[in-house]
């Protein structure tokens, strides 16, 4: 079960970063790079936008790329991963690519990673669902640490009062999800 720590969407905090994979995803009609990849491009003096543009990637949904990052902030590698456009991002898009950033971070065998909720830095009317679909999926799909970041729009004292809400009830439902499995 993944261990899961909030922090604040800030330079500051993706510099405090000690994680092995920072996961950052983006939208196909967003240019700058917004929210955490934002930040994350900004420490690396653009050269993700530039790679984003060389690499001829487009954002187009599940279009994924593994990035060495010379260790310029506290991950070694960066998956970007495309959202789509920003108007088809619905919650399936957001509950497949859930899906596909925990099998992936898994799959990579990394003990740690980091990421923000896909899509939060836009007005998101469903992100305390979204937040709760992601902790789920992370805790029954990912066995190492992650760090949530959280981003700067909402109030993280808000934010981590529901996220430990959400934890609490997701901790109930555990053991019931446990029964149902068993022979």
């Amino acid at each position: 079960m993944g261990t899961i720590h909030l922090a604040p969407e800030t330079l500051d905090e993706l510099d405090r970063l000690d994680r092995e994979l920072l996961v950052l995803t983006f939208f196909a009609d967003e240019r700058p790079l917004r929210g955490l990849s934002g930040f994350a491009d900004w420490r690396h003096a653009g050269r993700l936008s530039r790679f984003l543009f060389e690499a001829s990637l487009s954002g187009r949904q599940g279009e994924k790329l593994l990035w060495a990052t010379r260790r310029k902030i506290g991950a070694p590698l960066i998956l970007l991963y495309g959202l789509g456009p920003k108007k088809a991002f619905d919650n399936m898009i957001f509950v497949q690519t859930v899906e596909k950033l925990v099998s992936v971070a898994s799959g990579l065998n990394v003990a740690s990673f980091a990421l923000s909720i896909p899509g939060a830095h836009i007005t998101d009317d469903y992100l305390l669902e979204r937040m709760a679909i992601l902790l789920k999926e992370i805790q029954t799909r990912y066995d190492g640490e992650v760090t949530l970041f959280i981003n700067r729009r909402q109030s993280f004292k808000d934010m981590h009062a529901k996220f430990l809400l959400i934890q609490e009830e997701l901790d109930k439902l555990a053991p019931l999800g446990a029964e149902r499995r068993a022979p």
